[in-house]
């Protein structure tokens, strides 16, 4: 049995379907509704021997801003954000341990698991939009790992990004002072 998969031209009145044009987003919704939420959707990943030029081809080609860092056992070691990739890590890698920026590779500059910060699923469950603008505008942080533990386990079971948060409600988030911790950003949620 073959399927029939020719395209045909569009036409007549067109509109593009954004999600449930049903769920609006606004300041009042729950918070999980702009998490991006890793059990529907794959996360992107790149391995921890990506050069410099080969993690910023991937952040720009999947349009993303951070990159989980994996070993070649699909271990999760770290995670690389844009920051990272253009920041001063690179530089002073170079600084500390000789070599060009080809020689730098994504294991060199990523924060490791070990130094990661996250949020539980139950405290994003509890706010809301409103509340995730409020704590990106006084941490100047840019993501928020949203986590679900299990005894000695933890999962990353998401991530809300600041800028995906503006695209959803249209308004642009400002960093006013930065948090120390996510110490404050718990207290924020809570």
């Amino acid at each position: 049995m073959s399927i029939n998969l020719t395209p045909e031209i569009i036409s007549g009145d067109v509109s593009i379907s954004i999600g449930n044009s049903n769920e609006k987003i606004s300041e009042d919704s729950p918070a999980v509704m702009v998490m991006t939420d890793f059990s529907r959707v794959k996360p992107f990943q790149i391995g921890a021997s990506a050069s410099l030029e080969e993690i910023h081809e991937k952040m720009v080609s999947a349009g993303v801003r951070l990159l989980f860092v994996q070993d070649d056992s699909q271990k999760m070691l770290g995670l690389l954000t844009s920051f990272d990739l253009l920041g001063e890590k690179p530089l002073l890698h170079i600084q500390t341990h000789g070599g060009t920026r080809n020689d730098i590779e994504a294991r060199d500059i990523m924060t490791q698991i070990g130094k990661l910060e996250g949020i539980e699923l139950s405290k994003i469950q509890a706010v809301t939009v409103g509340d995730i603008i409020e704590v990106c505008r006084n941490s100047h942080r840019h993501h928020m790992l949203v986590i679900e533990k299990n005894g000695n386990n933890t999962n990353i079971r998401g991530l809300i990004s600041s800028s995906q948060v503006s695209r959803s409600l249209g308004v642009e988030i400002s960093a006013s002072q930065r948090a120390e911790s996510f110490a404050q950003l718990n207290k924020a949620l809570s």
